[in-house]
């Protein structure tokens, strides 16, 4: 059974229809057996082995609910399963035993940000640390809005459009490195694909590309078609071009829309000029150039807008990233739990924030109107804080799936909720 994620939900027609068939060896092959929780790959060993793990609810008893506490030791319960699994399970990373796939090499390139882009940066998450009480929409704002001047400051503008390119490149550090990267390649006569998912910023790569390298890019994202039109071209017919021109090319892909179905072996640079948030799906596009074809050493390049006073947006969410991927690779848990949160990513560059004064950053006690100023799992945090100065046995509640109690607190006979 080749894809085998497909039966990864119980109960549905296809898994069904395939846990019908009648054969005496079963093999399952599949490259995300978790794709959203550990349950798709209950389904999936229900199919080879059934009642190997057991069923569905004392499985997720036994594996998926430890994850929504955030004590869970990850590895340590991936290797729990793994054992449970014993040999019925062969896990295969392509590098480890495709030998001959040529060397990958990631390359981080730095550059301090222009003092415009830092000093609205700077604006922007001082911003966002004083409105974030409101909750979690007011984070996200801010978090999207660093995002975007990380990747250039008049991005948020409804006006680039009308900002010369040279001053683009002035204003932006991410920009002018993905320049400079650009030369390099033309230099070596060889391809790239630039990955972003933001329609404006895709927009501001092919122009740099149109430009500066008299390059017409095509750009492949969640709304280019699958079959050509009259008026537009398809995914694949992009593909066939950009992989047929000789020499120097460039073409811009959204990662959400190169998760699978494109083979690009004719490109060996990719530049991840937004990052996403999923290091599974950074790889997963990258991988569209990394395969079995692909003859030439691939270069991953990763430019990055810093500043020698902080750690910047770049920096932070490529630190988590790698994180994230190392602890992916040692253990068995779905995808969202490798994904980086937005509490998590706002934390961190808060943490860095250049004479931050925020309660959560501060050394002294907390005061009695700095609650109002927490996110709701930090206040939920100091009013168990409260109970076990009291005495009490107590006892925080992870942030999802507590069925609304936050703390539970006990001292002898006595308790609260």
């Amino acid at each position: 059974l080749d894809e085998a994620q497909k039966i990864k939900t119980p109960g549905t027609l296809v898994t069904n229809a395939v846990k019908a068939l009648k054969a005496d060896f079963k093999i399952a092959a599949t490259g995300t057996p978790v794709e959203n929780t550990l349950v798709d790959l209950w389904s999936i060993c229900d199919f080879i082995v059934p009642g190997l793990l057991g069923s569905a609810r004392s499985f997720a008893q036994s594996y998926q609910t430890p994850l929504k506490k955030e004590e869970t030791d990850l590895e340590q319960l991936g290797e729990r399963l793994r054992a449970q699994i014993g040999c019925h399970i062969k896990r295969r990373l392509k590098e480890d035993v495709l030998e001959a796939l040529p060397p990958k090499r990631i390359v981080c390139r730095k550059r301090r940000m222009p003092p415009e882009q830092e000093a609205r940066y700077l604006a922007a998450l001082r911003g966002g640390v004083e409105e974030r009480a409101p909750g979690r929409n007011a984070m996200l704002r801010c978090l999207f809005e660093i995002r975007d001047i990380s990747d250039h400051p008049a991005l948020p503008d409804r006006e680039i459009d009308a900002i010369p390119i040279d001053r683009l490149l002035a204003t932006s550090a991410k920009l002018a490195e993905t320049h400079r990267c650009l030369e390099e390649i033309r230099e070596r006569g060889e391809k790239v694909i630039l990955f972003s998912d933001r329609r404006k910023t895709q927009r501001l790569l092919a122009r740099l590309l149109r430009e500066c390298f008299g390059v017409n890019p095509s750009i492949i994202h969640g709304q280019t078609p699958v079959h050509a039109t009259r008026s537009k071209e398809s995914r694949r017919e992009a593909v066939e071009r950009f992989q047929a021109q000789p020499g120097f090319h460039a073409i811009v892909i959204s990662p959400l829309a190169a998760g699978v179905g494109l083979n690009i072996t004719a490109a060996n640079h990719v530049i991840h000029y937004t990052r996403s948030w999923n290091p599974a799906r950074e790889e997963q596009a990258t991988d569209r150039v990394y395969r079995i074809g692909q003859r030439r050493t691939v270069y991953v390049h990763l430019p990055m807008a810093v500043s020698d006073d902080f750690k910047s947006f770049d920096l932070v969410i490529h630190e988590l990233l790698e994180r994230k991927r190392a602890l992916a690779r040692a253990s068995l848990f779905p995808t969202e739990q490798a994904e980086i949160s937005p509490l998590e990513l706002f934390e961190h560059l808060h943490e860095h924030l250049p004479g931050s004064s925020h309660p959560l950053a501060a050394e002294s006690p907390l005061g009695i109107e700095d609650l109002d100023t927490l996110e709701p799992f930090c206040f939920e945090a100091a009013v168990a804080a409260l109970w076990d100065a009291a005495g009490y046995a107590v006892i925080l509640t992870p942030r999802r799936g507590d069925h609304g109690a936050d703390v539970v607190a006990r001292r002898g006979e006595r308790g609260f909720l």
